[in-house]
């Protein structure tokens, strides 16, 4: 068991940066019904060793009648040390069509074909991942609840040569599965009138030799204003996990024996009123696992 407790005197200034944690963000809900977005995010870290690189492009578009979204991710981690070089590649996205007889309910299908390349003096390894299936969401109460699954597959080798012709890469290793998830809240529903957010969600996969998943996750949110002008804040979270895993780690396909792991955060804050652009906030974080 770990605990770790994190305890912090926040400061915002010139009201542009913001270092208040995530969990204590209320989730946005409102879609507008005609929109689009092209966002593109650049992250390059030069340090005395290692050279990393993280962009990403991402396009979404949004009426009454559809909706669609596509990234376009790439990653890069060079590191002069020890000779390696990691390049990750996320071609993830989904198209939803909403329902004509139920304003409230969508239809449609995902997708998220990743695949990473991990190169050294001795070698090269290689993951490539796909998940696809249809997704369905409805709304009860206000309430947003998605449905998910589909097929899922994965094509590996950690004995990659530097070489690689088509032989090679038919003789890989490949498992094939299957996954199912449930998310209620969109990260967090307001109950009613109240300053009270709830979310949940539950993910399962199951995939040969591989992997044998289950995740369930819960999350409540209280953010309340008082008369001070100040706010205040409380948060839970509570994740249960079970089942094995492997996955890539340097280039090596690392295997997690079965286990059962659960993992607890809570959390309180205060956050001030802006004074001339300085806003001072007390959070306490507490997380156990």
């Amino acid at each position: 068991m770990v605990t770790v407790v994190w305890l912090a005197l926040v400061t915002v200034t010139f009201a542009r940066v913001d270092t208040w944690p995530d969990f204590f963000k209320a989730p946005s809900v409102e879609v507008s019904d005609d929109s689009s977005t092209f966002d593109v995010d650049i992250r390059q870290t030069v340090l005395e060793n290692t050279f990393e690189s993280h962009d990403r492009i991402t396009v979404r578009y949004n009426d009454s009648l559809q909706a669609a979204e596509q990234v376009v991710g790439y990653e890069l981690v060079n590191d002069h040390v020890l000779g390696t070089t990691d390049q990750h590649l996320d071609l993830s996205g989904n198209y939803s069509r909403h329902g004509r007889r139920w304003s409230a309910s969508s239809i449609g299908f995902e997708w998220s074909p990743s695949f990473l390349l991990h190169t050294r003096d001795s070698g090269n390894g290689f993951l490539g991942t796909i998940d696809m299936g249809p997704i369905f969401g409805v709304s009860a109460l206000g309430v947003p609840i998605d449905f998910r699954g589909g097929v899922t597959g994965r094509k590996w080798s950690d004995t990659l040569p530097r070489d690689v012709s088509t032989e090679w890469l038919d003789m890989m290793p490949s498992d094939l599965g299957f996954y199912g998830g449930l998310e209620v809240g969109d990260g967090g529903a307001r109950v009613g009138t109240l300053p009270l957010y709830l979310g949940g969600s539950g993910y399962a996969r199951l995939i040969e030799r591989t992997s044998r998943l289950s995740v369930g996750n819960g999350q409540v949110l209280f953010m309340h204003d008082i008369p001070s002008g100040d706010s205040v804040f409380a948060y839970l979270a509570d994740t249960l996990a079970w089942g094995h895993e492997r996955f890539f780690e340097r280039g090596t396909y690392v295997s997690i024996p079965e286990r059962l792991a659960h993992s607890v955060r809570m959390a309180a804050a205060i956050k001030g009123k802006n004074e001339r652009t300085i806003a001072p906030a007390f959070v306490y974080s507490f997380v156990q696992y």
